[in-house]
């Protein structure tokens, strides 16, 4: 609040009012001070009320006390509505002298404006200030007096003077109480989160009521616009209604709501539609591969000479009865969880990405390939690695390579007796890389040092190759397969930190 400044001696308290405007935190006057406590402990009304008690007096109306609110004040059976901290878009706004909302009147010119030039050489009507409200002060750049309002016009946007704010708070009173015009008030807050729950609701009614999405999108722009013309028109009729929360919270479900029921349908298709795929699939390779190797199988158990083979038939024909369970598994909506096809083990994707490779290489190991079985020297390091910003289908990603380079070891190393695999993030060409390799001893099918698999042009590698090809251009990174002398093999690959 402003220092206190006395008027003048010669006046009585009553034909004294003060005339300060409170300021919101944007520094407009968007309400009008209508009594409060001085510093001395006694009550002070403002001009406007002082200036209104004594132009309705003569109607023979007094300034009395709310009926429903004795804290409030009224003008015959019209109450002022009184300012709280939480009225219509406020929160915990000043309220504690007694205020109410400005319903100012808008325009270039609300009030006859004569100066003091027009009086004296007579130009001024008699009818202009006979039974009218006069209120004499100084409109000049040169004294400051000047309060900012959205809802006016002034020399500058929403610039006036003070006497023309004074013209409009006192204008508000006598328009209310005589000519029945609306005071500014907001409902409670009740009647505000049932306002906005009613348009809330009313969005997430429109979901999947319209055939298309281009007819969805008019309802939301009708409704929307509806919205705002009913706050427009409330406005008009005294109502505050908070218009962005409502239009918020209208839009929230009528447009963010649907685009995620869409994306979940859409998900939920592709799911479904992975799924039939697999399905027939599997039927195909069930009536034909499986019963071609189910008679193998049985033409080797009635021949000894074929007793070697058996084993090997029997962990293919489990192979590709287990691949079924395993595909549909990684259909199901578990974003965060991974299904190894080796062991049919599951990893929680929200761990480290190290920890997660760590469980695949000691998952994969397990299996029962013959290549494994002649490893006497396993070298193993698995440290953090930098890749804060994998994302789940990234990590699952690494893990597919990191098993398909496994398996390639214990599928075709012959010979094997020493393998290693090396996890971590280390400098590489002046940069910080992540790196994941896998090297072996083994004679490998995929060539020589002197005549390497990768350098024959017409082969492309499989489709582990194709699938870490993939990989690495996602990751901005490279893979490498490359044959050592005078055997082994090592692939890895790279992507950097950032």
């Amino acid at each position: 609040m402003n220092t206190e400044i006395a008027g003048p001696p010669s006046l009585p308290p009553e034909r004294i009012g003060f005339v300060d405007f409170p300021l919101d935190t944007d520094g407009l006057v968007r309400r009008s001070l209508l009594g409060r406590f001085s510093e001395a402990g006694d009550y002070r009304f403002s001009l406007a009320i002082r200036l209104a008690e004594a132009y309705l007096l003569a109607e023979g109306i007094t300034l009395e006390s709310g009926r429903k609110d004795p804290q409030a004040m009224r003008f015959d059976t019209v109450g002022i509505p009184p300012f709280s901290s939480n009225t219509g878009g406020y929160v915990k706004e000043y309220a504690d002298a007694q205020q109410t909302l400005l319903n100012v009147k808008s325009g270039p010119a609300p009030f006859r404006k004569v100066s003091l030039r027009q009086v004296m050489s007579g130009e001024v009507e008699q009818s202009w200030i006979q039974d009218k409200v006069v209120l004499i002060g100084i409109t000049s750049p040169a004294h400051k007096d000047i309060v900012s309002s959205g809802a006016l016009v002034g020399r500058n946007p929403g610039d006036i003077y003070g006497v023309e704010m004074q013209a409009q708070a006192l204008s508000q009173i006598l328009g209310a109480t005589l000519d029945g015009r609306p005071y500014l008030q907001a409902w409670p807050d009740t009647g505000e989160y049932l306002w906005i729950l009613l348009w809330g609701t009313a969005g997430i009614f429109l979901v999947g009521r319209t055939a298309t999405p281009y007819r969805h999108l008019i309802w939301v722009a009708v409704n929307g616009s509806l919205i705002v013309v009913i706050s427009y028109v409330a406005i008009v009729a005294g109502w505050w209604l908070t218009l962005a929360p409502t239009l918020a919270a209208f839009l929230l479900n009528g447009l963010v709501l649907p685009s995620v029921l869409v994306y979940d349908q859409m998900m939920r298709s592709r799911v479904e539609e992975s799924q039939r795929v697999i399905r027939q699939t599997y039927s195909a390779v069930h009536n034909g591969p499986l019963q071609t190797l189910a008679l193998l199988l049985r033409e080797v158990d009635e021949d000894s000479q074929c007793a070697h083979v058996a084993p090997r038939l029997r962990q293919l024909n489990q192979e590709i009865r287990q691949l079924y369970d395993n595909l549909e598994k990684e259909l199901e909506p578990q974003s965060n969880q991974l299904h190894l096809k080796s062991t049919g083990a599951i990893l929680e994707l929200d761990a480290p990405i190290h920890e997660l490779l760590y469980q695949v290489y000691k998952q994969t190991l397990k299996r029962d390939f013959p290549n494994f079985q002649s490893i006497r020297c396993h070298v193993v390091k698995f440290d953090s690695l930098q890749a804060d910003r994998l994302k789940p289908e990234d990590k699952r990603a690494l893990c597919r390579f990191l098993e398909e380079a496994l398996c390639n070891v214990g599928r075709y190393a012959e010979g094997l007796t020493r393998l290693e695999v090396t996890c971590l993030t280390a400098e590489h060409d002046n940069k910080r890389e992540n790196l994941i390799r896998v090297e072996d001893n083994g004679k490998s099918v995929f060539g020589t040092a002197a005549q390497p698999h990768n350098n024959n042009p017409k082969r492309t590698g499989g489709r582990g190759t194709k699938q870490a090809n993939q990989l690495a251009r996602r990751l901005k990174g490279s893979f490498s397969r490359t044959v050592r002398s005078p055997t082994g093999v090592y692939c890895e690959l790279r992507w950097p930190t950032d």
